[in-house]
């Protein structure tokens, strides 16, 4: 005890910690409740996350399998009705045959998708065979052709009735009735084949590598942790946990290896329907039914009646020691920040028991302390809400920490300008330019998923009218550079004018750009009428591309000219593909460097009329 000091007298030793426990322990019991409260809520919402995240990765996965196979039924349908075919089945054998030959060899090496492709006549002889040959395709020569009368893809598909597809089981590929290594997952895909006068005189075949499609769903799922798996009917996997439990069935000593020998009672739930999701074990099970060529979508391939009831499921498995971290990860934080005030509080209390000179500074204290909590309680509060609405729409609420970096980017270059030197000005600069710059991109990323979702209507557009008001618009935005602008043909459809709209946007948008280092450019947007279907294209004298990144052009993200030369995100031509396959067109692109580029669509259901004379801009 220092000296000169006094001893507490008892009585206000107890008056003391009787006013401090009659303050702290309430407030310390309903701080805990209150943490205790936000720490189960945070647990909730991170629960939710993981749900509706396993939930859209089996969309995502869904919709790549039946974005692959309907992809697969177009290139059926379109073999199954090629005019070169219809003009060997009428006996003009040898020319067309070398034709049809040489499309099939094309298609082959250009899709890389096949390891087959096949037209075998109705008596079930092979008439013409390209293998693919590990990337070699190549065409099998005639003495080579087999009669495959008695396979069973053969007999199940000659009895379908016209535009109706056969799919085999999804399997690995068997030669010389040896399974094939390394293991080559293989789908076989057929389609009957008409003459003109409707007689049944075949059917085309492609032997899908299934590889691919597999590589796709298992780059869904980023954590090695995280399990999707694709069954088939009868719950042997076709991509699994373990390398060395898929296609048991393919295997004697596999023949046990069976989802529902390890989850027997999540097997049970998931074949009672289509989708859903549940616990079990501790672990979150997620699943959806995939039934190709099953969507009734206009253009769509049916399946055949071998084929009504072919299906996979798609699961996702969090097992409970995933599970537990994702959603519980912040516990520690919590008991941290709940000590550290228990702590705080106490000793404010104290303070404050001790006389009242300081109380009333004690007091404002804890009213600051108890205010700050309450903006605590606030913003965890609406981090909550946030997190519940980003596991519904993750897309849109991407936005909001854009604008929150923007935002408090500003205020520091705004209010603490003074306090950073030139290099942190210019990193928050670049901090800025990048959220922009992120911003676009999820906004082109948004269009994009509208493009697919958007209900496609069939009105008469005029494209030379849009475009000539998409070019106005840049003019005006640009009313120092010096354009030509000319419309040439009969530029009617029958369209979506909204997509039509976005359709030139993005294509003139383009042009305008890339002809900004010209000092005379002209944009030229046209329309030609060949063997009577007519092909819209947007020209210009730009700065064009190279030929061999040609099939790079309409992949979203894909760039052939840096950020530094020409702004953009990649997405514009991606979009424009996708719009002009909804419409059930074609869209390529021809060009040279420094020549110049065209972009060349179709939009099937023009609207008929005189061709108007060229307009010039």
């Amino acid at each position: 005890m220092p000296e000169g000091a006094s001893a507490p007298h008892p009585a206000g030793v107890r008056a003391v910690l009787k006013r401090f426990f009659a303050i702290y322990l309430p407030l310390a019991l309903l701080t805990s409740l209150m943490a205790f409260w936000l720490y189960y809520s945070d647990r909730r919402s991170r629960r939710l996350i993981v749900e509706n995240t396993a939930i859209q990765t089996l969309e995502l996965a869904k919709n790549r399998i039946v974005t692959e196979l309907d992809a697969i039924g177009g290139d059926l349908q379109y073999l199954a009705e090629q005019p070169e075919l219809s003009e060997m089945l009428a006996g003009y054998y040898p020319s067309f045959k070398r034709l049809l030959a040489a499309d099939y060899l094309s298609l082959a090496r250009n899709k890389k998708l096949y390891d087959q492709i096949r037209f075998i006549d109705e008596t079930g002889m092979e008439r013409l065979r390209i293998n693919y040959g590990d990337g070699h395709p190549a065409i099998v020569p005639e003495a080579e052709l087999q009669s495959k009368a008695q396979r069973y893809y053969f007999e199940e598909t000659i009895r379908l009735p016209r535009g109706e597809v056969y799919i085999s089981p999804f399997d690995l590929n068997v030669e010389h009735g040896q399974i094939e290594q390394p293991p080559k997952p293989m789908i076989r895909l057929a389609t009957p084949v008409f003459d003109r006068a409707g007689r049944k005189r075949g059917i085309v075949i492609l032997n899908y590598l299934g590889a691919r499609l597999i590589s796709h769903l298992r780059g869904l799922t980023p954590h090695l942790s995280d399990q999707l798996m694709l069954l088939n009917s009868d719950g042997y996997w076709l991509m699994g946990p373990r390398p060395e439990d898929e296609w048991g069935f393919m295997f004697d000593n596999r023949r046990n290896r069976k989802f529902d020998r390890d989850f027997p009672s999540a097997w049970r739930r998931m074949s009672e329907g289509e989708s859903g999701q549940f616990y079990d074990g501790g672990g979150l099970f997620s699943f959806v039914t995939v039934h190709p060529f099953a969507s009734g979508e206009e253009g769509t391939p049916e399946a055949g009646s071998g084929s009504k009831d072919y299906r996979w499921k798609i699961v996702s498995y969090l097992p409970p020691e995933v599970m537990a971290p994702r959603i519980s990860r912040s516990k520690g934080m919590f008991v941290t920040l709940q000590g550290s005030f228990l702590v705080i509080l106490g000793i404010v209390c104290a303070v404050w028991a001790r006389g009242d000179v300081r109380r009333r500074q004690d007091r404002l204290e804890i009213m600051r302390l108890n205010q700050d909590l309450l903006h605590r309680t606030a913003d965890l509060e609406n981090s909550n809400r946030e997190l519940e609405a980003f596991a519904y729409s993750v897309s849109h609420d991407l936005r909001a920490p854009l604008r929150h970096i923007n935002s408090y980017s500003a205020v520091l270059q705004e209010e603490h300008r003074g306090e950073l030197d030139a290099e942190g000005q210019h990193c928050l600069e670049r901090i800025r330019v990048a959220s922009r710059n992120m911003g676009g991109l999820i906004d082109d990323l948004l269009e994009l998923a509208r493009v697919a979702r958007v209900e496609v209507s069939r009105e008469p557009v005029d494209l030379g009218e849009m475009g000539t008001a998409i070019i106005q618009e840049l003019r005006t935005v640009e009313p120092e550079r010096r354009v030509r602008f000319t419309t040439v043909g009969e530029l009617t459809a029958r369209a979506d004018p909204q997509l039509t709209s976005l359709i030139l946007q993005n294509l003139l948008g383009n042009a305008w750009k890339y002809t900004s280092t010209k000092e005379n450019a002209t944009i030229e947007l046209s329309a030609e009428t060949v063997d009577g279907e007519v092909t819209f294209s947007v020209r210009d004298n730009g700065v064009g591309f190279d030929m061999q990144y040609a099939d790079k052009l309409f992949r979203p993200f894909h760039r052939l000219h840096r950020q530094e030369e020409f702004e953009g995100t990649g997405i514009g031509l991606a979009t424009v593909q996708r719009i002009v396959h909804r419409h059930g067109g074609r869209i390529w692109a021809e060009g040279a460097i420094d020549r110049g580029a065209t972009v060349y669509f179709t939009l099937p259901g023009r609207e008929r009329g005189a061709a108007p004379p060229e307009r010039s801009r």
